[in-house]
């Protein structure tokens, strides 16, 4: 295991300043011009301010992973497309995405330690943990902050309760993002984000991460969850155990998986009904396959009743999200991102590190039902992936050296 030392990081701050803000505009109105816009903004400013001057001071004695640099070019040339489309539709700003071209640009100059990644991990996992614990007390009360949406200065709106138990009867519960859906992914976020904490912080986070998963009572969510736990056990033994061993338990484990995506299928063949508009959404794509097609088209057809209205947020599926938001360029941005990240998360996982190789699985899975990435108006999600890329780099890079080390 890499050494652990202290010095000035800028990393968990700028998770702070990443994850505060939005947690914070889950639980009091932020939309211009309410009260809660200002504190929004301001928080963000102080915070990305305070994350600046700390990189300024931070050393940058780190040896450079060029692997690691690719990839980080790659994100950002899928960033600027995804960009440039926007604004060529009409449909964003640029300018919101200047914190994620700030945040690469951060990260390319002076890579991390492992623990600073391990910091900022935590902070992302606690800061979430507290949102959602916070949403869910208030649900035993029969209340809800007020989000982002509302034009109002209520802090809490009547709602339905959380379930004390899971997989219990009663209505679906989103927690601060209105979705089980997400809420389950947060869950799941969380889980991994705790692994590689200790102590007490590690139990806590680990047991109000699976908590979440269950109670938001999503399919999705939970087999993302359970793929991800898969790849981080299966990485174990791979590390453990002999070869035979390691090849029993990759074989058992593709055997259960696949059975329980036959059951999933089998139980629910529409998959919540996405299936009834993903034909439509790819036959609107080869219309405009290399820039993809303008989201006011989309809401046209959903206004039609040509397409499902759950078209009129995004496709239900990250591959043909990106297909129809950026075209076929964007989403063989996205597909290189993918495969480039995974070989260096799964180089990590052999030496002791799975964690990032655990949330990209996840992440996959989520994306064959959610869109999981919010590609050109800010990192979003991604940033969550970029910390499991930075993990896994600055892991193999510290174990090498200690090894090459007399």
């Amino acid at each position: 295991m890499p050494a652990v030392t202290t010095r000035r990081s800028y990393l968990p701050a700028l998770a702070v300043a990443v994850t505060l803000p939005a947690a914070f505009s889950q639980l009091w109105p932020n939309r211009f011009p309410t009260p809660g816009y200002a504190v929004y903004a301001l928080m963000t400013l102080v915070l990305i301010a305070l994350s600046v001057a700390l990189w300024v001071r931070a050393p940058s004695d780190v040896v450079s992973d060029s692997r690691l640099k690719v990839l980080l070019i790659l994100v950002f040339v899928t960033w600027v497309w995804a960009a440039t489309i926007l604004v060529l539709k009409d449909e964003g700003d640029w300018r919101f995405g200047l914190i994620a071209l700030l945040i690469l640009v951060m990260v390319y100059a002076k890579q991390p330690r492992y623990v600073d990644v391990r910091r900022a991990m935590a902070w992302v996992a606690v800061i979430e943990a507290a949102s959602v614990w916070f949403n869910w007390t208030l649900s035993q009360f029969g209340l809800q902050p007020s989000d982002w949406l509302s034009h109002d200065n209520l802090l809490c709106r009547p709602a339905h309760r959380a379930a004390l138990i899971p997989f219990t009867g009663g209505e679906d519960w989103g927690g601060p993002f209105g979705h089980g859906n997400i809420l389950g992914e947060v869950g799941a976020y969380i889980v991994f984000f705790a692994l590689p904490q200790r102590g007490l912080l590690r139990v806590a986070l680990v047991a109000s991460g699976a908590y979440f998963v269950a109670i938001s009572r999503s399919e999705t969510a939970l087999l993302g969850f359970l793929a991800g736990l898969a790849v981080i056990v299966l990485f174990w033994i791979y590390r453990t155990r002999s070869r035979a061993v390691s090849d029993v338990a990759i074989m058992a484990f593709a055997g259960v998986g696949s059975a329980l995506a036959v059951a999933y299928v089998i139980v629910n063949p529409t998959l919540s009904e996405r299936t009834y508009g993903w034909p439509g959404l790819l036959s609107l794509w080869r219309d405009s396959p290399i820039v993809g097609v303008p989201q006011a088209l989309i809401a046209q057809l959903v206004e039609e009743e040509e397409l499902p209205v759950w078209a009129a947020v995004h496709a239900h599926n990250m591959w043909i999200d990106t297909l129809l938001r950026s075209g076929i360029v964007g989403a063989l941005l996205v597909l290189s991102v993918v495969l480039i990240a995974a070989t260096v998360m799964v180089k990590a996982g052999k030496v002791g590190f799975a964690v990032g190789a655990g949330l990209l699985c996840a992440m996959l899975v989520f994306g064959f039902a959610e869109k999981v990435f919010s590609w050109g108006d800010g990192l979003g999600v991604l940033f969550l992936l970029l910390l499991g890329i930075l993990g896994s780099s600055a892991w193999v890079r510290e174990t090498t050296q200690e090894r090459a080390t007399p």
